[in-house]
């Protein structure tokens, strides 16, 4: 299911927008600020954003340009009262995919969607490989794992730690199941703290997510991810 953020002033107007994209399976989000639209790119990681130009709190221009940056596969539209030549021009400037003024036909602002995500939809079989939990999207065929939009560097038995957890679906992953797939079966002697340095650091990296930390220690038995984990598919 896509995720639309609607970042609309007007709480009329916004609620008009998410019942017409809602009954065309879209997940919708509001934020009536640029403040919150922060916080709402965080917390959702929505696939489209639909902006308008004037917020209580800023420009939706400088906004698009700044989820632009943070967020480079993410669907961006205007939708808006304004119609002035300079701001279409400066909203696809700022990285805005499609410019649409209101009033609009509900139609043609659907397929205006439609047309602006399968710009940034990935190829079936490349989608099936991306997990997404908490801000984190990982991709373990091409080994990426992004926090908040910004690639982290992990090292090999991080990756495959992480794999683990993951791929277990919140299940309980035993430390001898860890260290079956994770150490060269042709080791000999593997040291029981070197699992937990592993997991240490692979938690350091990785952060916390609202507070939370993405995997929790289950004492002398093993690990368990903490937070729903959501296998993407476009």
């Amino acid at each position: 299911m896509k995720k639309v953020l609607i970042v609309e002033d007007n709480k009329e107007a916004a609620e008009s927008l998410r019942l017409l994209l809602t009954k065309e399976g879209y997940e919708c989000f509001w934020s009536e600020t640029k403040v919150k639209a922060h916080e709402m790119l965080k917390k959702c990681s929505p696939h489209i954003c639909i902006l308008d130009i004037t917020l209580p709190d800023g420009n939706g221009i400088r906004l698009c340009d700044s989820i632009r940056q943070e967020y480079p596969n993410t669907a961006i539209l205007f939708v808006t009262a304004d119609d002035s030549e300079d701001s279409l021009v400066n909203g696809f400037k700022a990285g805005g995919d499609d410019y649409l003024v209101k009033p609009f036909r509900s139609r043609e602002l659907l397929a205006r969607i439609a047309a602006a995500a399968k710009k940034y939809s990935l190829p079936e079989e490349e989608a099936k490989h991306w997990y997404t939990s908490g801000d984190l999207r990982m991709n373990f065929k091409e080994l990426k794992v992004y926090r908040d939009g910004e690639l982290l560097v992990l090292r090999p038995k991080e990756y495959a730690l992480l794999e683990q957890l993951i791929k277990a679906n919140g299940g309980l992953l035993k430390r001898t199941q860890i260290f079956a797939e994770i150490w060269d079966r042709e080791e000999n002697y593997v040291e029981e703290n070197n699992l937990s340095v592993l997991a240490s650091r692979l938690r350091s990296k990785l952060g916390d997510y609202q507070g939370k930390p993405y995997f929790e220690t289950v004492w002398g038995i093993g690990y368990r991810w903490s937070l729903p984990i959501t296998h993407e598919k476009n």
